[in-house]
């Protein structure tokens, strides 16, 4: 066969031969992207079985007829955004993981290209059976469901590390990947990581910082040159990644650009720093925190310095940029992150600061308050204990909230999104967790570093593993996307006794 293949010219790299004599092969499903059968040997359904779900197909008889193609997971869910879409929830609402789970694939990429796990850099996505890798200055495009590398791109100047004190730099809907780098934006083909357009940052000497799909619109900031954060060293890890009382970066514009346009159909122009940690979208609208103070636009600024002078939550129309309401921010006390995330027409603002009547290392407390989405009104608010001291190396104070369903959560709590009752039936076990990171959400589970890549049902409040043998990135890696829980590599500097450093995806596991 491989001689055969060789004269034919189809050999390629490397051809692997295995005869069975079996009507089910020995693969798991979704394997596949294209079988060729051509006397008809295999049922359609046994195809479908290991036809890669999104862009499978199989081939049969000499016409080379279509029998069979890929079908999408039913209950499928995407990673579009940095927390999940561009509303920050923080949850794909995957249906098809939750805690029980068994390995689908591991491989490329590993750690060489990756970002060091210690600076927290920018979350990948998941659209349509893609994964999209972000790495030093470079987007690894990878199969999500057997791991193969479909493109790189390199991408000068798009590296941003810290990622919990800005935004991420990509974005992604059904055609193209919106990648951010120095004073533009790159439009990227899905398919084959061509560039297709650029899209130029809407004001002189500044970098492009946000970048956000609504339907029809591109959404984009824009930061003082250099403000944002590039560069990998040790005192950037020491002095600023851990700790608490970090700036945040600030944009001073907003921008809309229809889809396809070259052009911004309209800009925002701040009257103060707009924090990035809070930019969300929601229904065709925009909602910030932008500074009353001047002094704070466009680059690195402390919570404490932004917010001094008072600030507002404002809302925009994605399409034309008008001002729908504008509310006074109602908490000046934080002093760590602060964040908007929205769903079920409820906008959420989180943030955290310290409580320096216990001890002078101070305990992290978080706030919590609520508006309704569409007019501004307050609807209800929490201050909570997490039992965490302040000061601490591993996040802390920068957990944003998960939004599944009705239910939001913060850990360890669990509140009604409408009406902020507790939820008493919600049992989070886990008195500390081990390690750092943002938790994400399946519809029926959490996922999150716990030494290694831990689980927690949400249905029976049970603490679970995905794997004991290699460890999730310090910020947000593990994404329930298409059918899977994709975790690529993101451990790369760790010098933790964790033995394998790969990318990995799991599947339901079969009972």
């Amino acid at each position: 066969m491989r001689q055969l293949l060789d004269v034919l010219g189809l050999y390629g790299t490397r051809v692997t031969v295995q005869q069975t004599l079996d009507k089910k092969l020995p693969y798991v499903d979704g394997t596949f992207n294209l079988i060729f059968d051509p006397g008809q040997k295999l049922s359609k359904e046994e195809k479908q079985r290991v036809l890669q779900p999104y862009t499978g197909l199989a081939l049969s008889g000499s016409k080379y007829r279509t029998m069979a193609a890929g079908i999408k997971p039913t209950g499928a869910g995407e990673w579009t955004n940095m927390y999940g879409n561009a509303a920050n929830t923080n949850c794909s609402n995957e249906a098809n993981v939750s805690t029980k789970l068994a390995i689908q694939w591991f491989g490329p990429p590993g750690p060489r290209k990756m970002v060091d796990r210690h600076h927290r850099t920018i979350a990948p996505l998941s659209h349509n059976g893609r994964l999209f890798i972000p790495g030093e200055n470079v987007i690894i495009c990878s199969d999500a469901w057997n791991g193969t590398v479909l493109w790189e791109l390199t991408v000068r100047d798009s590296i941003r590390i810290m990622a919990q004190k800005d935004c991420s730099y990509i974005s992604v809907d059904e055609k193209y990947l919106y990648v951010a780098a120095k004073n533009k934006c790159l439009v990227v083909d899905v398919r084959n990581g061509k560039v297709v357009q650029e899209l130029k940052t809407t004001k002189g000497n500044s970098e492009w910082g946000y970048v956000g799909l609504s339907k029809d619109m591109v959404i984009g900031s824009s930061v003082s040159e250099g403000a944002i954060r590039r560069h990998q060293s040790h005192k950037n890890t020491t002095d600023l990644t851990h700790y608490d009382y970090v700036p945040v970066i600030t944009s001073s514009t907003l921008s809309g650009t229809k889809k396809g346009s070259q052009t911004a159909a309209w800009i925002y122009k701040a009257k103060g720093g707009i924090s990035n940690t809070s930019i969300c979208i929601y229904k065709e609208n925009i909602y910030f925190i932008e500074s009353h103070d001047s002094e704070t636009l466009g680059g690195q600024q402390k919570l404490e310095t932004l917010l001094a002078k008072g600030s507002s939550i404002v809302c925009l129309n994605a399409k034309t940029g008008r001002e729908l309401w504008r509310q006074e921010n109602r908490n000046s006390k934080f002093r760590h992150n602060i964040s908007l995330s929205a769903a079920n027409d409820v906008l959420i603002c989180s943030g955290a600061f310290n409580n320096y009547k216990v001890n002078k290392r101070g305990d992290v407390r978080y706030e919590l308050y609520t508006m309704d989405a569409n007019s501004g009104k307050y609807l209800w608010s929490k201050e909570m204990n997490p039992k965490l001291k302040g000061g601490g190396s591993h996040g802390e104070p920068d957990r944003r909230p998960v939004i599944v369903g009705d239910k939001l959560y913060l850990e360890p709590n669990c509140y009604d999104l409408k009406t902020g009752k507790d939820d008493k039936e919600f049992t989070y076990s886990i008195s500390k967790r081990k390690g750092c990171g943002q938790i994400t959400a399946s519809s029926t589970a959490m996922y999150f570093r716990n030494a290694t890549a831990g689980s927690f049902d949400l249905g029976s409040n049970k603490l679970g593993k995905v794997t004991y043998i290699t460890r999730p990135g310090c910020w947000l890696n593990m994404i329930p996307a298409c059918g899977l829980l994709l975790i690529p590599e993101a451990s790369s500097g760790c010098v933790c006794n964790y033995a394998i450093q790969t990318s990995m995806a799991f599947r339901a596991r079969k009972e």
